[in-house]
C-alpha cells in the first residue's frame, strides 16, 4: 500500500521493486480487445533502474471485451523497447525502440506485435 503524504526515499525504492509497472491500457478496436503493457517486479534494483522502466521486460496482457484475461506475452527482446510510444492499429500492436536503440534520426525503429486470438 502506499501512503498518502510524505513518502521516504527508502520506501519509495522498495514499492517500485516489489510491484509491477504498468504502462499503457489499450482498445483493440479491430479485435474488440483489451491490451495491457506492463513489467513485472523488479527486486534488488537500483535507483538509478527506475529510471529506464521502459527498457526492461514487457508483458503484454490481452483482455476481452468482458476484461476476462485471454492471455500474457512476455515480449522476447529485453531492454530494448519505449512503451511510451507504442500504439494498436488494424495490424497489431506497435511499440519502439527505445533511443539507445535508433540509430538513424531519419525513422523511428520499432517491431509490430501481430496475434490472433482464436475462439
Amino acid at each position: 500500500m502506499v501512503p498518502f503524504g510524505e513518502v521516504s526515499h527508502e520506501e519509495k525504492q522498495r514499492f517500485m521493486m516489489d510491484n509491477p509497472f504498468y504502462f499503457k491500457i489499450y482498445f483493440d478496436e479491430t479485435r474488440k480487445l483489451y491490451l495491457t503493457l506492463s513489467s513485472p517486479p523488479r527486486p534488488g534494483s537500483t535507483e538509478e533502474d527506475f529510471h529506464y522502466v521502459n527498457y526492461n521486460t514487457i508483458h503484454v496482457t490481452i483482455f476481452d471485451k468482458e476484461l476476462n484475461q485471454l492471455a500474457r506475452i512476455t515480449l522476447p527482446k529485453k531492454d530494448i523497447y519505449n512503451v511510451g510510444f507504442s500504439f494498436v492499429f488494424s495490424e497489431g500492436l506497435w511499440i519502439s525502440y527505445n533511443s539507445k536503440n535508433q540509430d538513424d534520426e531519419s525513422y523511428i525503429k520499432g517491431d509490430l506485435i501481430r496475434f490472433n486470438v482464436i475462439d
